[in-house]
């Protein structure tokens, strides 16, 4: 059942929040994490870092992963806007293909028209660069926006399991992100203060 769940596409409607960035340059091609496991990789991820986008303005961002009995992951995404309001948004992980590690599939539940940059495509990647688990995480994606075209669009994410990650390790997954050609300078920070208690 584990190596049903190492490959997943994502059903979320926190698509409306996602992260991306067009990129002058084709999508990389990056190694996700070896040997993952899911069961350890679940429960409650601040957002760190993420690639600029006009999608999302928010601060105190979370994602949480709940394990289901059916083998299904329910995939909450929380934000404090910037009035002050919470938004949270509901999604699912869906296993599709068998004995690949951290490299994920992501399907919106939302039509993709309401993203143009989205608007041709049913699945986008989710990959884990790298995680331990316990402190950080290290997600990308990228797809070219045209089927002829060389750009890419491009979301990155640094996580972690506290709201803030030493600066050491953020430039540790800076590097990884270099290692590609992925402009880790682009990076801006998703800030975690003063974050209500349920966040």
């Amino acid at each position: 059942m584990q190596g049903l769940l190492l490959t997943l596409a994502i059903s979320a409607i926190c698509v409306t929040r996602a992260n991306s960035k067009l990129s002058k340059n084709p999508c990389p091609k990056v190694e996700s994490q070896p040997n993952f496991t899911l069961r350890e990789y679940m429960g409650l991820w601040h957002e760190i870092e993420r690639l600029p986008t006009h999608f999302v303005s928010g601060q105190c961002v979370t994602e949480k992963y709940t394990l289901q009995e059916n083998g299904w992951i329910t995939l909450t995404t929380m934000e404090r806007l910037d009035n002050g309001s919470l938004q949270s948004y509901q999604g699912e992980l869906v296993p599709t293909h068998l004995n690949v590690t951290a490299t994920l599939q992501y399907r919106s539940a939302l039509p993709f028209k309401s993203i143009p940059e989205m608007a041709e495509f049913s699945f986008v990647p989710y990959i884990i660069l790298s995680t331990d688990y316990t402190s950080y995480s290290l997600v990308y994606s990228c797809f070219q926006r045209r089927i002829f075209s060389l750009n890419g669009v491009e979301y990155a994410w640094i996580m972690s399991r506290e709201r803030h990650l030493p600066e050491n390790v953020i430039n540790q997954l800076h590097e990884i992100l270099e290692k590609y050609n992925i402009q880790a300078d682009e990076m801006v920070k998703t800030p975690q203060e003063n974050c209500p208690k349920n966040t």
